[in-house]
């Protein structure tokens, strides 16, 4: 398939999945953003996902925004394939940024001690803000509480 079929399939999948979410005030989105064969958005009850002017999201890709947690994706930046963005509080990514494939963003950890192990549902958040025009290379992974600036 020829890329300008692929992203017009890309382009109507995301109106159609951010259409849905946008009914129930989960999702803020301008034209031209693309989710590609595969990718999955989950927005729980009172999260928002915002995806600005040609914002993409990759095959294969998730991104999960749990109760009165945001994302947002700047214009014209772009998740390449099997990245997974998860946030409990905020990620915010600027314009122009493009991700390789495989990256892992999460916001929060799993709250541990010695005594008594890990606690499933309860975390540790912390903002994440990844600026403008930025490359993420494959396999990154950006934990809780990270602050990559302009450029990068």
């Amino acid at each position: 398939m020829n890329n300008t079929i692929r992203n017009a399939f890309a382009v109507l999948r995301g109106n159609l999945v951010c259409g849905l979410y946008r009914l129930c005030g989960r999702c803020n989105y301008t034209n031209l953003i693309r989710v590609f064969k595969g990718a999955e958005i989950r927005i729980s009850k009172g999260g928002k996902l915002t995806l600005e002017k040609g914002a993409a999201i990759g095959e294969r890709c998730l991104c999960t925004v749990r109760t009165g947690a945001e994302i947002k994706i700047g214009s014209m930046s772009s998740l390449n394939s099997d990245c997974k963005i998860v946030s409990h509080e905020k990620i915010e990514i600027g314009h122009d940024t493009i991700f390789g494939p495989n990256v892992l963003i999460y916001d929060h950890d799993h709250v541990y001690n010695t005594e008594t192990g890990v606690r499933r549902k309860d975390f540790k958040t912390s903002a994440i803000v990844i600026g403008n025009n930025c490359w993420i290379g494959a396999g990154s992974i950006i934990l809780r509480g990270t602050h990559i600036g302009d450029n990068c």
